[in-house]
């Protein structure tokens, strides 16, 4: 039996990482696409995928399979199910995920934000609806 939170489908995997990136994100790694059948982990350099699966350990604890790169969902008697996560080095110069100053979240991880990050958020952006005083 598996501690800890539940991982029923990919949206749960997903969520889990996201409510990490802002706490716990390891700079090695650049960026974490998840889909319906894998996990893309975009690594600065090959060599960090040792971070990697500490940052995958520390959020999934025990559903996390560090020798197979798996992570585990919740499985019925008659199947395991797992989703399969992918480490890629990612180097090439002048993509977005390079470009540090370029902020551009899915909707899935402004849901997520707590009270400090939209207070920094709201400051970069210029209000279209300015109070009228």
């Amino acid at each position: 039996m598996r501690s800890g939170t539940r991982l029923y489908t990919w949206l749960d995997v997903e969520s889990k990482i996201n409510k990490q990136k802002y706490d716990n994100w390891p700079p090695e790694i650049k960026d974490i696409q998840v889909f319906a059948d894998g996990v893309d982990v975009f690594l600065r350099n090959k060599t960090d995928e040792d971070v990697a699966k500490k940052f995958f350990s520390f959020c999934f604890g025990d559903w996390y399979d560090n020798n197979n790169n798996l992570i585990y969902l919740e499985s019925t008697a008659k199947n395991d199910r797992s989703i399969n996560v992918v480490f890629i080095e990612e180097s090439f110069e002048g993509t977005i995920r390079n470009n540090e100053d370029t902020f551009r979240p899915f909707f899935g991880e402004l849901a997520l934000f707590n009270d400090c990050v939209v207070d920094q958020l709201s400051k970069l952006y210029i209000n279209p609806y300015p109070s009228k005083t």
